[in-house]
């Protein structure tokens, strides 16, 4: 397996995102059937299904040792949990799946049923952000990607909870961007917009999982605070 070395950071400027790469870091720069003994570790948030699979294998075919983790209940302590149990070997790439099934018109759901959406897409991402970040910082630094709903950025019919959980994820995404570059820590963050996923089709499977390989990898080394559609050009 070919391996590089990047030593790069980027200044903070006015409408620029400022990031510090880890000096030193080792990455993979093509695909490889097998995984050397040093393959950085990566963490696929999410129910198991074709989505996390996807991700999961391209992730693994970029030479990441990936591997899918259930997500935790939204509780501090079932995700301080959930991530000492991965912190082994320390993790360079999380990919967090939060987009939101739950849903319905606004007269149909109850404040019960909004908030179990908000904590479900909203208040899960914001657990696992906080915990996969704090032992991405632990590892030296890495990727961290949230795969939400395009519907969070243009709206839907009948889709106000799953909208507000999505939207609320784009804007921590940039957020906490920010504040890692301020920190200088390494940690990249970024989100994909994915368009409707139900009923999904082996494509946009594919298409999902090959833009969170790049952003979990070197070429996107300069990538940070981006909101990436890929949505086929069916959202705004």
């Amino acid at each position: 397996m070919l391996w590089v070395t990047r030593r790069r950071s980027v200044a903070a400027s006015a409408g620029a995102v400022a990031l510090a790469a880890r000096a030193g870091a080792a990455w993979p720069v093509r695909d490889a059937a097998a995984q050397a003994p040093t393959a950085p570790s990566a963490v696929v948030i999410g129910q198991a299904g074709p989505l996390a699979a996807a991700v999961a294998a391209r992730l693994g075919r970029a030479g990441f040792a990936a591997r899918v983790m259930e997500p935790a209940a939204p509780t501090e302590a079932a995700w301080q949990a959930a991530f000492a149990v991965t912190a082994a070997p320390p993790a360079r790439a999380i990919v967090n799946l939060c987009i939101v099934d739950r849903s319905g018109p606004v007269g149909g759901l109850d404040a019960q049923a909004f908030r179990a959406a908000l904590d479900d897409g909203y208040v899960r991402t914001f657990l696992a952000m906080k915990y996969g970040i704090l032992a991405l910082r632990a590892g030296g630094g890495g990727a961290f990607l949230n795969v939400t709903s395009a519907d969070g950025r243009s709206g839907a019919a009948d889709a106000a909870a799953r909208c507000a959980a999505a939207n609320g994820v784009m804007q921590m995404t940039k957020c906490v961007a920010l504040e890692c570059a301020a920190k200088k820590d390494g940690v990249r963050v970024n989100a994909i917009l994915a368009g409707t996923l139900a009923p999904i089709g082996p494509v946009a499977l594919d298409d999902i999982a090959e833009a969170a390989a790049f952003l979990s990898g070197p070429a996107a080394i300069y990538l940070t605070g981006l909101l990436m559609p890929v949505h086929g050009g069916g959202r705004a």
